[in-house]
């Protein structure tokens, strides 16, 4: 086993002892997903078997709804039994094993698109293990009416390196590049890497009703709904992991890729 893998393992088994002490994460629960079965042997990469097992859960534990319900919803009592399914940066395996079992089932998620590397070579940052949809696959998606289509910028940038006038203009490309192949003016932002950035904030407002994060705090009413946090769904997350996660939100591993991403700095 390797250090990383070490510490993805305690960091994992520690929240599965610290979050009951802590409590049920409060409101809806936004999962991210990226990959589903590439066979790339990412920690981001779920398995097709592992993705309907914890459909399976899901479905059997709450109720799976498009993202603006969740948050029309997240000051119900309730709330906490209500799942989103959210897909970054737009890879294959989401066509090929994600989609058909969506559709199946009759299951609405979110598909956030990095519009850059669609375009060009069709891989994310040229890496060939994750390979990313044709626009004819996304529009066969959302032939289905299950789909909302969101931004996740053009070139997938980190939002805190990078000034007003980069922002503004990868912004407005990503949008533009969606309306004329899709047809659709996003109305939904997530930010690349899960990285909030104070110059990007006012810009993403400006363009976006929602904006989305990485991992942290459970979704209330009154939440900042440009700031929204969500659950990292890994590989690695199988069998009780998934279960508790769901539960408590792993506030413990949250806490620890916090920390990593302050020490490494924009």
């Amino acid at each position: 086993m390797t250090l990383r893998e070490l510490l993805i393992t305690t960091t994992k088994w520690g929240s599965v002892v610290s979050d009951p002490v802590m409590g049920r994460r409060p409101g809806p629960r936004l999962l991210i997903y990226h990959q589903v079965g590439a066979g790339s042997g990412l920690e981001m990469d779920v398995s097709p078997q592992a993705f309907q097992s914890q459909l399976d859960w899901l479905e059997s534990h709450g109720q799976i709804v498009d993202l603006q319900t969740a948050i029309a919803r997240s000051g119900e009592p309730d709330s906490s039994d209500l799942y989103v399914l959210t897909f970054d940066d737009g890879h294959a395996g989401v066509f090929e094993h994600g989609y058909p079992v969506l559709r199946e089932r009759g299951m609405p998620f979110t598909l956030y698109l990095t519009t850059e590397p669609i375009e060009k070579d069709g891989c994310l940052h040229g890496d060939h293990r994750m390979r990313l949809l044709s626009w004819s696959q996304i529009e066969e998606m959302m032939s289905s009416g299950l789909i909302t289509i969101g931004a996740h910028s053009h070139r997938h940038l980190d939002m805190r390196l990078h000034e007003e006038a980069t922002i503004g203009d990868d912004l407005a490309t990503c949008d533009l590049i969606l309306e004329k192949r899709l047809g659709v003016r996003p109305r939904h932002f997530a930010y690349p890497w899960g990285h909030w950035g104070e110059i990007a904030d006012r810009l993403v407002r400006e363009h976006y009703e929602t904006a989305v994060l990485g991992s942290g705090k459970g979704i209330t009413a009154g939440e900042d709904i440009h700031k929204l946090h969500r659950v990292p769904v890994m590989a690695s997350d199988i069998g009780i992991l998934f279960k508790r996660k769901m539960w408590g939100g792993f506030r413990l591993e949250s806490g620890v890729r916090t920390l990593r991403d302050t020490i490494s700095g924009p």
